[in-house]
This record gives C-alpha cells, structure tokens and sequence, in this order.
C-alpha cells in the first residue's frame, strides 16, 4: 500500500503559524477572524490564488507561501465542492 501527500485542513486553534523549511523557505497559515465562535472555514488562499481543496499537498508546503483561511460562525457549504476538491479517501479508492 502507498501514501499519500495530502494533508487534510481541519478547523485551526492558532490565528497564525509558520514553519521554517530545510530549504530556506517558509510556508505561514493564517487564520483570519478564528475564534471559539468563528471555527468554520469561510473562504482561503494559497499565495494569493483562491484554493477550494480540504486538503494542501505537501508540495504546497516545501515550495514555501502562504495559505490564508478566512473563519466564520457557520460552514460554507457551497466551499469545496468539485471531487478535486476533497483529499484521498482509501475507502473511496477500494471501493470499501
């Protein structure tokens, strides 16, 4: 069995973290607006791009930038729709 380089977005407890590559890079998540009341993910961008994934590839991360999530009170669900949009499932892929 293989893996996979996805890592799947959840609900973050940090306004703001950064991590500092091997290569030189960075990459930052920002939680604009998180909050106890605010968990739900509005809207986010990577390096500026609207990204609509539940997921960031580990690509995404060593390549340096930044992924901005906008929170709210309620989810999204128009957000994150298209079947590109959703992370590996293994379940899905055997058909369990």
């Amino acid at each position: 069995m293989s893996g996979t380089d996805q890592y799947v977005i959840g609900s973050p407890v940090f306004s703001k973290a950064g991590i500092s590559l091997e290569n030189g890079k960075k990459f930052v998540i920002e939680a604009v607006n998180n909050s106890k009341k605010n968990v739900y993910i509005q809207s986010a961008t990577l390096n500026g791009a609207p990204y609509t994934k539940h997921y960031i590839t580990h690509g995404d991360i060593t390549a340096g930038g930044k992924l901005v999530l906008q929170m709210g009170p309620e989810p999204n669900t128009s957000r994150g729709l298209a079947e590109s949009d959703k992370p590996f499932s293994l379940t899905k892929a055997t058909g369990f």
